[in-house]
């Protein structure tokens, strides 16, 4: 999912998270891009998915 240099570390950073009825948003950061990025997940079978963020997507950030 990242391009990643052998020489150095992603340092993943979670930004923010918040909970929209039955989904959950997680805005996150990594040294290989400038603009944060964002998952969104669901629960399925007691387990937090990531799946797909459509462009009809509003989350909270």
């Amino acid at each position: 999912m990242f391009t990643e240099d052998k020489d150095s570390e992603a340092h993943f950073k979670v930004v923010d998270e918040a909970m929209v009825g039955e989904v959950a948003w997680v805005k996150y950061s990594t040294s290989y891009d400038p603009k944060p990025g964002v998952f969104k997940l669901v629960q399925e079978d007691g387990q937090w998915k990531v799946t797909y963020n459509g462009p009809r997507d509003k989350g909270p950030f």
